[in-house]
């Protein structure tokens, strides 16, 4: 005879199987459920906290004079160290396009500016993400250029560091490192600072192995990049020439650095 009980300790192994089985199932159903409602609701926090965030991201704030967006970054003594210029903003001269990234001097006045796009400099188009730099003063002192770039018929390198390309107040181009052995006004030259081609000279010339020129745009002063009679005279690779207003070398100059 079969004894019927309803004590779970008694019930068939099937049964007990069944049970947990059917349990197990129900108790993902809902840990699934719940865990689709909260990445649901974490979707749409995210999605409201990103359209805040670009939305706070591109109002603008006039911070100390100067439009910036986004953010920001203070000296100790609370004036602006760095922001991103939510629109054009002028000074001494230069236009620095929106979106370019400017610091600044403790004093508050402009030390360099990352331009986010072309723009001109003295009547220099300058590529975007090239920096223009001031001094102390508020005074724009020079370039570095994002790329390699001919300018006046000059083939200027880029640069990030270190002296910067310098302009003359009427646009021409006043010194600059070159980017590769180069002729200008029949001279062959170069910045470059290669020991093994042009010695050691090379090293120890500095800022002298850029190429200078006069405010009428004439060559005043290259580093020769080889072997060469000039007016007569007989330069090695490496050398330094220096030439008067009329472009007459002169040997007496004061060199330029």
């Amino acid at each position: 005879m079969k004894v019927k009980t309803t004590n779970p300790d008694y019930l068939p192994m099937t049964t007990k199987v069944e049970k947990c089985n059917s349990t197990t199932k129900r108790n993902a159903i809902k840990h699934s459920n719940r865990f689709f409602i909260l990445f649901v609701f974490v979707a749409i926090i995210n999605s409201i906290s990103c359209s805040q965030s670009s939305e706070s991201y591109n109002t603008e704030h006039i911070i100390q004079g100067i439009p910036c967006k986004g953010d920001v970054n203070y000296f100790f003594n609370h004036k602006l160290r760095r922001c991103t210029l939510s629109k054009d903003y002028t000074y001494d001269g230069f236009t620095m396009p929106s979106g370019s990234l400017l610091y600044l001097f403790k004093s508050g006045t402009p030390e360099i500016c990352e331009i986010s796009r072309e723009a001109s400099f003295n009547g220099l188009l300058l590529p975007a993400n090239s920096k223009v730099m001031y001094n102390i003063y508020g005074q724009k002192t020079g370039f570095w250029l994002a790329e390699k770039r001919s300018i006046q018929g000059v083939m200027i390198a880029h640069s990030w560091d270190g002296i910067t390309n310098k302009v003359h107040k009427n646009g021409k181009l006043k010194a600059v490192w070159l980017a590769e052995e180069q002729e200008i006004e029949g001279v062959p030259c170069t910045s470059s600072m290669n020991i093994f081609i042009y010695g050691m000279k090379a090293l120890h010339y500095g800022t002298k192995r850029m190429a200078f020129f006069y405010e009428n745009g004439k060559l005043q002063q290259a580093m020769i990049s080889k072997d060469i009679e000039i007016q007569g005279i007989s330069f090695k690779k490496g050398e330094l020439i220096c030439f008067d207003k009329e472009g007459k070398i002169d040997r007496n100059a004061k060199l330029c650095e």
